[in-house]
């Protein structure tokens, strides 16, 4: 009863964040300005926190709420649009070095957003249940994906994640059922529990060399999934039903000379009916 009551605290904090932000239609974060559409034309509350920023001015005018900052904008902070929902697109711009946990939690209508490359942190549950957004690239300076951050985003179709990302963490792309493709990078050690569950039109995923780590059901319930190229010579450790258990519907596809290996390694030898050769 007590953690229910503390999470329902939470999230009241969380929504009295950015106040009125329900009613914006866009934002534009511009060095040190803040710019965004309201649908009543009426200015909404912000907290100076949210940016690493004094606001030093606020108003209204010929359609556009402008939020005049006294320095760049260095960070977007932890539920700083949390439940905007009517949200459609955001601007970040370079010098952002950080994105908070849920920062954009449930901003539904988000279609597009770019993570410049000064981003070096971006939050858990950063994009929870951003239904419309539809592409995104994680930038080299960021080294982690953390756990849920694109959990339930229903229309993400691709995501392009470059070198520097090490680890892909718990859930992080749960029920993406609209995900195409993905491109893992070689700098990835270690992919966490579920972290691809229900990605149901995935069709096929190349397992960089450098994977050491892969978590309990991380590519189970993919069930369009049908090709696995696992690139390592040496098995990596999988934890239970990493892949979905109805074997006949995939392949997975290993370097030749360890067939064997594989075949015989905690984890992947009850996959050994589908595990092939390939010369990569």
């Amino acid at each position: 009863m007590k953690r229910n009551l503390l999470y329902i605290a939470l999230s009241l904090v969380a929504i009295l964040l950015l106040s009125g932000c329900e009613k914006t239609s866009n934002i534009v974060l511009m060095h040190n300005t803040l710019t965004y559409k309201s649908y009543d034309q009426q200015t909404i509350d912000v907290r100076s926190s949210d940016f690493g920023a004094e606001i030093i001015e606020h108003y209204y005018a010929n359609g556009y709420g402008i939020i005049q900052f006294d320095r760049p904008i260095t960070k977007i902070s932890e539920n700083a649009f949390y439940n905007c929902y009517n949200l459609t697109s955001i601007t970040i711009p370079d010098g952002v070095t950080l994105i908070g946990r849920k920062a954009f939690y449930n901003c539904e209508r988000l279609t597009s957003i770019t993570i410049p490359d000064s981003v070096t942190y971006i939050g858990r549950e950063v994009f929870y249940d951003c239904d419309s957004l539809t592409s995104i690239t994680i930038p080299d300076t960021v080294n982690s994906i953390e756990d849920r951050a694109f959990y339930d985003c229903d229309s993400l179709t691709s995501i392009t994640i470059l070198d520097g990302v090490t680890h892909i963490g718990r859930e992080a792309f749960y029920s993406c059922y609209s995900l195409t493709s993905i491109t893992i990078p070689d700098t990835v050690n270690s992919i966490g529990d579920w972290a691809f569950y229900s990605c149901d039109s995935l069709t096929s995923i190349t397992i960089p060399d450098g994977v050491n780590s892969i978590g309990d059901r991380a590519f189970s319930d993919c069930n369009d999934l049908s090709k696995v190229y696992c690139m390592a010579t040496t098995p990596p450790k999988l934890g239970p039903n990493a892949f979905d258990e109805n074997y006949s519907r995939f392949i997975i596809y290993v370097p030749s000379e360890s067939v064997a290996a594989y075949k015989n390694a905690s984890g992947w030898c009850d996959y050994a009916d589908v595990i092939l050769g390939y010369d990569f």
